[in-house]
């Protein structure tokens, strides 16, 4: 019943009901997939500053925190799930500066600040339409050199139930949003390669793809690496 709430309220509404509940859904980014991300970050220098796009209750902010030596920021729709991950974080040590910030993800308010910048668990929140000016955003705060980090897949194949089940949801949120206002935005078989790659290049990205770094059953994930140039 919630989840019915949820999807017939805006999508800043909907996580706002949601936040207090959130990291014990699926929807949370698994425990697996974070420690993939922490131990290919450990590989990288040290950031200076950091941004988690969609930062929800904080599981991928954590993983920043422990990366960055000055400043990690969340974003987020929602105040809600920043509030639950300014709770889950109070206690983290170091001496950063962690800030939590409600915004919009196609309008970013920083410029070229940011080393590294992250999105785990909400590009289904950016429409495919909308993916060029997003990255051209992501870019916008990146100082040079900056990394954008993100983990996709490949299309699903058309005769897949993967890609049915993804193309249903995705029907049922197009018909639902022509029907209520304000619209509720999740969509899947969004960012995916090999299509992501030349829209990064476009912006002014160099990529590199790791393949065969998550276990099952997110084995068909890639880590995407994309450095401003």
């Amino acid at each position: 019943m919630e989840l019915v709430r949820q999807a017939f309220s805006s999508t800043e509404k909907g996580y706002d009901l949601l936040a207090q509940k959130f990291d014990y859904t699926p929807y949370r980014t698994s425990d697996e997939i974070l420690k993939v991300m922490a131990s290919e970050m450990d590989k990288m220098p040290m950031w200076d500053s950091a941004l988690d796009i969609c930062c929800g209750t904080g599981a991928m902010t954590e993983v920043l925190l422990n990366n960055t030596v000055n400043r990690v920021v969340g974003l987020d729709i929602s105040q809600g799930m920043m509030d639950v991950a300014r709770k889950n974080l109070q206690y983290h040590s170091g001496k950063h500066i962690l800030e939590f910030v409600q915004g919009e993800a196609l309008n970013l308010p920083f410029e070229s600040e940011m080393d590294v910048v992250t999105n785990f668990g909400g590009l289904g929140h950016i429409m495919n339409k909308n993916v060029p000016r997003f990255l051209e955003e992501v870019h916008k705060v990146l100082r040079p050199s900056g990394k954008f980090i993100i983990a996709t897949t490949e299309h699903p194949p058309v005769t897949s139930m993967a890609f049915w089940r993804a193309y249903s949801f995705n029907t049922f949120i197009h018909l639902r949003n022509k029907l209520i206002s304000p619209p509720f935005i999740m969509y899947y078989l969004t960012f995916l390669l090999p299509k992501l790659q030349l829209q990064l290049e476009n912006v002014g990205f160099t990529v590199e793809i790791k393949d065969n770094l998550f276990p099952p059953p997110f084995q068909s994930l890639k880590l995407v690496i994309a450095t401003k140039m």
